[in-house]
């Protein structure tokens, strides 16, 4: 027991501190990518289409623990060096924002085609349509399932370990090293740290689902 407490600190603080640092840093780079990309791609435009669906195609075509590793330790051996937090948000951002390039692309394109040619019959340019009549529904539409995609995110968090990151699971490795006993502990509390951050999460996408649907 004393053990445990003695454990508990450290997983508290600077283990859930660097998975919810790593895990919002990383949604704002899928938030700003994501809609960045899924709006080039309802631009229509021939090359830049492909560009993003090569992107897109790309990024969730390889494992996400390979892509940390090749940002962690392949950019460096090409110059480019990033530390092991800054390499795991870099990833996990980059993953994000491909997942939610189709999210937002799914939102625009749920917008019944009659509207955005409404919108043309009325004297409106093809930006003026996207700007005022498609985004605004398809932005409502896009609320619960990048709450689902942070979700994903936290649960991805815990591969950082593997490239050092001293989140959740690499705390408890390290304590668990010391003593063996406290794998049963420390796993649940690890277990119900995610559980308390992904929950509400999740909570509140089921709501805006049922609210905004």
């Amino acid at each position: 027991m004393n053990a445990y407490l003695h454990a508990l600190p450290a997983l508290l603080g600077r283990g859930l501190l660097a998975t919810v640092t790593i895990s919002v840093a990383s949604m704002l780079i899928a938030l700003v990518g994501g809609f960045g990309i899924g709006l080039l791609r309802a631009l229509r435009n021939p090359l830049v289409d492909a560009a993003a669906i090569a992107y897109v195609e790309i990024l969730r075509g390889i494992p996400l623990l390979v892509l940390m590793f090749f940002v962690c330790f392949g950019l460096p051996q090409l110059g480019i060096g990033i530390d092991a937090a800054p390499a795991a948000i870099v990833a996990l951002g980059l993953w994000g924002a491909a997942n939610g390039a189709e999210i937002v692309r799914g939102a625009l394109v749920s917008i019944p085609r009659g509207q955005s040619e409404a919108g043309v019959a009325l004297g409106l340019g093809r930006i003026a349509v996207l700007r005022s009549i498609v985004l605004p529904q398809a932005l409502r539409r896009t609320v619960a399932p990048f709450m689902s995609l942070f979700t994903a995110i936290v649960e991805s968090s815990s591969l950082a370990a593997l490239i050092g990151v001293k989140e959740i699971l690499e705390t408890v490795r390290v304590d668990i090293e010391n003593d063996a006993t406290l794998w049963t502990p420390l796993l649940l509390t690890a277990l119900a740290l995610y559980f308390a951050i992904n929950f509400p999460v999740s909570l509140a996408s089921q709501r805006l689902e049922r609210k905004l649907g």
